[in-house]
């Protein structure tokens, strides 16, 4: 699934793509300080940016199941411009013996070349607690709170650069689970806009 996810992922990207502008400030590279907050669902269907979130929402929440299955991910299902923004994560637990942080972590089994962009670092196969920089950290949070609640989530994040808003990212991240109904991926996407 993942191998053919990243197929189309690297056709789609070849595309001008219809949530950025041509050239987009790195989040990294361009060292931008990151403003977010969580918002409830009621507010974010109000919010422009969120629709393409709200969309990839209401399929998750379409799937069979109270969580659904990681397996039920399936890139057919979805809007291919879309897909450079999408990620998956690995849960690593505590017990997990490459886990040094002391708490929970999340590896991206998938990190989408739209993010990559945006963010300004290439995110597969990284930990998510190594891929914050000064000023930001809210994605580690956000995912954790989803895991732990098994409950889907809203970011939106505004970045600066020398007190200017450059660009808003706006995320939904979701559980996914396994045979035993436990929580062992994380899913979700991110929309960049810029003022």
């Amino acid at each position: 699934m993942i191998g053919s996810l990243k197929a189309i992922l690297t056709k789609t990207e070849r595309k001008t793509h219809r949530f950025m502008k041509i050239h987009a400030q790195s989040v990294v590279e361009d060292e931008l300080r990151e403003v977010s907050r969580v918002l409830p669902y009621e507010e974010i269907t109000e919010i422009s940016s969120f629709e393409e979130p709200v969309k990839l929402f209401r399929q998750w929440l379409a799937l069979p199941g109270d969580i659904p299955h990681y397996r039920d991910i399936k890139p057919n299902l979805f809007d291919p411009s879309l897909l450079p923004f999408m990620h998956i994560l690995d849960v690593i637990p505590l017990s997990d013996e490459t886990n040094d942080t002391g708490d929970i972590d999340f590896q991206f089994r998938l990190f989408g070349t739209g993010a990559r962009d945006h963010y300004g670092k290439e995110g597969t196969s990284r930990r998510l607690s190594h891929m914050s920089h000064a000023g930001s950290g809210n994605g580690f949070d956000i995912t954790k709170l989803a895991c732990e609640t098994k409950t889907a989530q809203f970011l939106l994040s505004h970045y600066y650069k020398n007190e200017r808003h450059v660009k808003t990212g706006s995320f939904v991240i979701m559980p996914l689970s396994d045979d035993k109904n436990e929580v062992v991926r994380m899913f979700g996407c991110g929309i960049w806009t810029t003022p």
